[in-house]
């Protein structure tokens, strides 16, 4: 009795933090688009010399708006409800697609280095990959700096289609590696704040995989960087 009490509580607990993330992250919305329309109201009247702290707040509002559709966006994950239906498509388009978009990001054609395999077809849900997908890369791309480079292998097993996302940057401590996939987690606080991350997009791409019933993990290479590792199963 006093173990089922306790997970009853504990599942109380739970759904009132998830229930009180959800309903800070939509009443934050409101004053941020009254706040929005006093700036575009305030930039009419200003000289231009000043437009640059306009812009500043501007930037701060949608860093907030981002943050607020992340965490609702791992709400919605970890709930498991109003996912999209699942269907056929071809991973290796989907990643091309992703890889383009980080490409132009990062305004430099070689980048990334993408080798794919001749058969990427899944069975699962393309929009959740690709905002894993999207998570990932960005991440890798912004720690590597200038020179470093990205590199994407897509190879197909048995039973699945494994992703391989490795970066030439500085890697993260070895004990914070099974921590990386934690909510607001960051290994490095001012790294994090230098490339203005949340500590929440690895945690998205992790529920997206897993709750297609694929697997995430993380590891620092040999030759220095991360790689991150996805595997999504194969239907047979």
């Amino acid at each position: 009795q006093s173990f089922n009490h306790m997970a009853e509580r504990i599942s109380l607990l739970l759904s009132n933090q998830q229930r009180l993330f959800r309903d800070i992250s939509h009443e934050l919305r409101t004053p941020l688009a009254r706040q929005q329309i006093a700036l575009e109201l305030l930039a009419r009247k200003l000289d231009p010399k000043d437009q640059s702290s306009i812009e500043r707040i501007e930037r701060e509002i949608e860093r907030m708006n981002e943050l607020i559709d992340q965490v609702l966006t791992l709400l919605r994950l970890e709930k498991g409800k109003n996912q999209p239906e699942g269907s056929d498509y071809d991973l290796a388009e989907l990643v091309q697609q992703v890889v383009h978009d980080a490409t132009f990001e990062a305004q430099s054609d070689d980048k990334i280095k993408l080798t794919l395999s001749s058969s990427c077809r899944l069975q699962g849900h393309p929009e959740l990959t690709s905002r894993a997908l999207e998570n990932i890369i960005r991440n890798a791309v912004r720690y590597t700096g200038d020179k470093g480079k990205v590199y994407i292998d897509v190879t197909r097993s048995k039973e699945w289609l494994c992703i391989n996302i490795a970066d030439d940057g500085p890697g993260v401590p070895e004990a914070a590696l099974t921590h990386i996939f934690e909510p607001f987690f960051r290994a490095d606080e001012s790294r994090n704040q230098q490339a203005g991350g949340y500590g929440i997009g690895m945690t998205i791409a992790e529920q997206a995989i897993r709750s297609q019933g694929g697997t995430i993990s993380a590891r620092n290479r040999s030759e220095g960087g991360l790689e991150i590792s996805l595997r999504l199963p194969l239907q047979h």
